[in-house]
């Protein structure tokens, strides 16, 4: 059976010291996704040769949940544009 957390529970593991655990819980071990991102303008790009937005090559490989990958990519569809700060 998995985890099942809900908002109390989460709170009680952050207050005791718990974020390790919840980070391992909630994204290391569910879904994670590695994207390359432009280190100059933020944008999530497909390559890891160039950014097509800004024709840079400073590229960083940046881990995410794979449901904001979706979420982003449907927000990039209706014209929301994302960036991510690498730093």
């Amino acid at each position: 059976m998995p985890w099942c957390f809900v908002e109390m529970e989460r709170d009680s593991l952050i207050a005791h010291g718990g974020s390790a655990f919840i980070k391992e819980t909630f994204f290391d071990m569910s879904d994670v996704y590695q994207v390359n991102v432009c280190e100059k303008c933020g944008g999530i790009i497909s390559s890891a040769k160039e950014c097509r937005a800004c024709k840079k090559i400073d590229i960083a490989r940046v881990n995410i949940p794979y449901c904001t990958k979706l979420l982003f990519q449907e927000l990039q569809a209706m014209g929301v544009s994302i960036n991510i700060n690498v730093k």
